[in-house]
């Protein structure tokens, strides 16, 4: 009896070690030459550049926002005409705010910095939203 019990609980173990072993199906690879690889690194600058601003790290927060600002342009030309008439407005927008912050930031004025990202933040939030809802 006691066999049959240790028998069954290593079996168990064993079991929930291969399951925890087994590899994940790793996500689908999101080109990054595609307006969806754009995006998705127009979002993850928006975290560098939060977290920049936190160290108060002014020359990463300038040479971050200033590529912000590249990417944008770069998504805006990815786009097709439909799609540039119905995003343009917030593009504009965040670029305008990703130029606010490199300003300053190149002043080291920290509390404009910390302004700017705080808008920066809440108009990536809103492009975020805009440009999925466009997917649909």
């Amino acid at each position: 009896m006691r066999a049959q019990l240790l028998t069954c609980l290593g079996l168990a173990v064993a079991a929930l070690v291969l399951a925890a072993c087994r590899k994940a199906n790793p996500p689908a690879a999101i080109n990054p030459d595609s307006a969806d690889g754009t995006v998705q690194k127009i979002m993850e600058q928006g975290v560098l550049l939060g977290d920049a601003v936190k160290k108060k790290d002014f020359a990463t927060v300038d040479d971050q926002a200033y590529f912000l600002q590249g990417l944008i342009k770069a998504l805006y030309l990815r786009l097709d005409a439909e799609q540039q008439q119905k995003l343009k407005t917030i593009l504009d927008e965040v670029a305008r705010v990703a130029e606010e912050l490199d300003h300053s930031a190149g002043r080291r004025h920290l509390e404009a910095t910390e302004a700017s990202m705080e808008k920066l933040q809440a108009v990536l939030k809103e492009f975020e939203s805009q440009f999925r809802e466009r997917k649909k």
